[in-house]
């Protein structure tokens, strides 16, 4: 949540002993009164900008209304505790008086502005919820010609489908291609598109784990629908229909941008060695030593990268897929592992606000 990375920049600031006690607590106080489960962030700044521009007497009057206000409400040590009084502050008084705010002002309240104006336009948990929803009944849709549906029963199960995107408000969170394929009698669509649906699978499963749904994720060479894999229950178990997005999206909540963003940053590496293999297996390099061996220090100096930020244990130097480096997999190893990554590193782009207009077929996936 944004607010948390409020939190973390004024902790920063503080451990960093560019800001002091008092104006460590003022800010404090004032995310105080931002719920962070509602994820009030331009409340908490708008409060804080408010309060940067009070003059130090009605500064000092706020303050003491909310001093009154938690007096009534808490014991004599859970007050003592929210003022810090004792630690940081002796008496209520030396409270009142904590209006120091030229740090907030000149520095600190820019980079909170900053942070909010970079939030600006990225997915909400209300769009992760509908975009989970809608590729699951691309699904579903697809998957109609597989049951030997007659045109009679597959055309009522369409028109079904249909019916509940536009009902529950989902219908406006499908792309045009999307659409496009929804719109098609399932008993007409061809092989290629039905196998690219069921594929995102594994971005229905990022999707779930930024919204808090499913607690972890299976390494990257293993699919969300293995039939070894263990999440793949708790995945199952949880996706949601139709009925369910609005239970959804008022029920879970996104998860920090910190956890996000290192999630993106792992799978843009795995990707990269993706890529980086059909290099090295390229004939150009394959029968040059001296390509070969800058691809093969480019990859050592990944996995290092990886291995320091805890992402896996290398084996031979290298990322590990299916018990081995990654520069020993065969061609179905790797078109497996390539597939998974592609749609993992899609969702999880989109999810941090990459694609323009936050349409998902225009998600870009540069490494």
């Amino acid at each position: 949540m944004l607010i948390d990375e409020i939190y973390d920049a004024i902790d920063t600031s503080f451990a960093d002993d560019e800001i002091n006690d008092s104006t460590y607590q003022c800010a404090a106080d004032i995310l105080q009164v931002c719920d962070p489960e509602e994820q009030e962030t331009e409340q908490a700044f708008d409060t804080l900008n408010e309060l940067c521009e009070m003059p130090p007497s009605e500064l000092k009057e706020w303050r003491k209304q909310e001093i009154a206000a938690y007096k009534d409400g808490l014991t004599a040590e859970e007050f003592c505790e929210r003022f810090k009084i004792g630690s940081i502050y002796s008496s209520e008084e030396q409270v009142l008086d904590s209006t120091d705010w030229s740090y907030l002002i000149t520095r600190l309240l820019p980079k909170l502005k900053l942070l909010l104006i970079e939030s600006q336009g990225k997915p909400t948990t209300r769009d992760i919820a509908a975009r989970l929803i809608v590729l699951s009944s691309l699904q579903d849709h697809c998957s109609i010609y597989l049951d030997n549906q007659t045109q009679e029963e597959a055309g009522d199960i369409h028109r079904d489908l249909l019916a509940n995107l536009h009902n529950y408000g989902l219908w406006e969170h499908a792309t045009s291609e999307e659409k496009k394929l929804l719109e098609t009698n399932p008993l007409m669509i061809n092989f290629e598109a039905a196998q690219n649906t069921f594929f995102s699978m594994n971005a229905q499963a990022e999707f779930a784990w930024c919204l808090g749904m499913i607690d972890s994720l299976p390494p990257y060479d293993t699919a969300i629908s293995d039939e070894d894999a263990s999440y793949s229950d708790e995945f199952f178990h949880n996706l949601p229909i139709p009925e369910h997005f609005e239970i959804v999206s008022s029920h879970y909540k996104r998860r920090s941008s910190r956890e996000i963003d290192n999630a993106q940053t792992e799978a843009e590496l795995w990707h990269w060695r993706s890529r980086t293999l059909a290099l090295q297996r390229s004939k150009p390099v394959a029968k040059s030593s001296n390509r070969s061996q800058f691809f093969k220090e480019q990859v050592s100096e990944a996995t290092k990268t990886c291995v320091a930020e805890g992402f896996f244990e290398a084996i031979q130097d290298d990322f590990p897929a299916f018990g081995k480096p990654y520069i020993n997999l065969d061609d179905s190893e790797w078109r497996k592992i390539r597939i998974i990554t592609e749609h993992r590193h899609k969702a999880l782009n989109w999810v941090c606000g990459s694609a323009p207009k936050n349409n998902y077929d225009e998600t870009p996936t540069n490494t």
